[in-house]
């Protein structure tokens, strides 16, 4: 291995997977001359084993915790922490900005009306698939942050769920590939398979009429078959996807293997970002931005960003264009929050039942904390005549995708789920989403509420509780400046 091959892995060998071993939790990060993280030169992971594992659940083979139903959320340290203002930019500056790209910069973070305002910096053909895809006015965040990914700046974005994220790195990737190059240009980084499926499906729609290549690098594939694939030895004309969706692990196999050239990578997207640079992926991550060139676009987007976020994001973001919403502006306007006391755990089956007794929804997606209890209440509901699918990490790939497809096709009316379905996944159907169990996190709740209510339109949560529950209800109001009320009487009301 050459000297700056070494170089470039200090954190890779001695830091990243042996945990940090000196350098505490942030072990593993390198460093360069302005303070931030060094980003690779594109070069091969030598002699690594494979990452091809990824974590899909943060219940994954679990034991059940019954101390769970007593924790709080931690409130007042959340909120003490919570101050993302100017001030959190300013700290993100870290290089000199020239009064040439300060102008550019102007010119790019100007927001735009309508997609056609796009017309001279992208090809007519995206904005075509835009429409055909069915959005007619761009939402708050794709006036915002589309055209400043096209700028090819780094971009820190946050809005709330169901408001076109995806679309929005989707159309700012699409218009910066150079169509005439047989080679990979961006990869797009999900935490979960069905998460990666969702962003796939985005981008061949909206890049239908310019004939983008996509593929896909997952757990789902077999490694062999996804070498092929990468390498373009799985088509005739030999032609390779210019756009790589994927989960880390595969994703950082892939680039180990060096079937992903990292040196010619233009862009980085990590979608739920703060979940992909939680502790659970972060090492991962950290060798991913490792293996790329030094000048590659990174765009991070989600919902939720903690404070810690921002301090890992400013290792590596360099000058990052920040499209920031405060918290209390989180919570979807759009989506009715109530709950019913049903005082013990073990009223709660008996309750779900009486309340779809009284309600006739298209879709519903009930989530449980643990992949047990989703087994549990499935069998149960079943049991009851009810027709229900269910997805946790402990299913098959297969059996997820199965799941999936029946909710989709409509074919079973409710999902049971852990947080695996918290994130990201959009089901238009879905006007109702049951918190069978409160989350553990309290930033889980407005990625959970927000399968309903998908951009813009109405959408219902309902929060089943124990006597517990109560105090993390008080908290939950006051971190998302909402009000979560008593189910009334007449249920049919207000889901009408």
């Amino acid at each position: 291995m050459s000297a700056s091959s070494d170089n470039r892995q200090a954190g890779g060998r001695d830091g990243g997977r042996d945990g940090g071993r000196d350098g505490g939790r942030d072990g593993g990060w390198e460093y360069g001359g302005r303070g931030r993280i060094e980003r690779g030169n594109g070069r091969r992971h030598d002699k690594y084993r494979s990452h091809d594992g990824d974590r899909d659940d943060g219940h994954r083979g679990g034991r059940y915790n019954h101390r769970d139903r007593e924790q709080t959320y931690n409130i007042e340290e959340k909120l003490r922490n919570m101050n993302i203002d100017q001030s959190m930019d300013q700290k993100l500056e870290q290089v000199p900005i020239s009064a040439d790209d300060a102008k550019r910069r102007e010119e790019f973070t100007m927001p735009i009306a309508t997609f056609d305002d796009l017309s001279k910096e992208i090809d007519l053909k995206i904005i075509r698939g835009v429409m055909a895809y069915g959005f007619e006015t761009p939402s708050l965040i794709q006036q915002k942050a589309i055209r400043p990914f096209l700028g090819g700046y780094d971009v820190i974005a946050q809005a709330q769920s169901g408001m076109g994220k995806t679309a929005t790195f989707c159309i700012g990737v699409l218009g910066r590939l150079d169509m005439e190059k047989n080679e990979i240009q961006a990869i797009i980084l999900a935490h979960t398979l069905e998460l990666a499926m969702q962003i796939e499906y985005v981008f061949k729609n909206i890049g239908r009429y310019i004939d983008v290549r996509v593929g896909m690098a997952t757990k789902s594939i077999p490694v062999r078959d996804n070498i092929d694939q990468l390498l373009g030895r799985a088509s005739n004309d030999g032609k390779v996807p210019q756009v790589v969706i994927g989960t880390p692990g595969r994703i950082l196999d892939m680039i180990t293997k060096n079937i992903i050239r990292g040196d010619i990578i233009k862009m980085l997207v990590l979608d739920e970002a703060d979940e992909l640079l939680s502790d659970s992926f972060i090492k991962q991550i950290k060798s991913i931005i490792g293996g790329l060139n030094h000048d590659v676009q990174i765009g991070l987007f989600s919902a939720t960003m903690e404070p810690e976020f921002f301090r890992i994001s400013q290792k590596f973001m360099r000058n990052p264009i920040n499209i920031l919403i405060k918290k209390e502006e989180l919570t979807l306007q759009g989506i009715k929050q109530f709950y019913i006391d049903c005082e013990v755990n073990d009223y709660k089956f008996e309750t779900l039942c009486d309340l779809y007794s009284l309600i006739s929804v298209s879709q519903t997606i009930i989530y449980c904390n643990h992949y047990q209890s989703v087994v549990q209440l499935t069998r149960k509901m079943q049991e009851n005549n009810f027709k229900v699918s269910c997805i946790h990490g402990n299913m098959d790939i297969a059996e997820r995708e199965e799941a999936m497809k029946n909710f989709r096709s409509m074919v079973s009316r409710v999902l049971i789920s852990t947080d695996l379905m918290g994130r990201g996944i959009d089901i238009q159907q879905v006007s109702v989403v049951i918190n069978y169990d409160l989350p553990l996190k309290i930033e889980s709740y407005i990625h959970r509420i927000g399968r309903s209510g998908r951009y813009g339109r109405k959408g219902t949560a309902i929060n089943l509780l124990n006597g517990a529950d109560s105090k993390k209800v008080k908290e939950l109001e006051r971190y998302y400046n909402t009000v979560v009320e008593p189910l009334p009487d007449d249920v049919a009301s207000v889901l009408a």
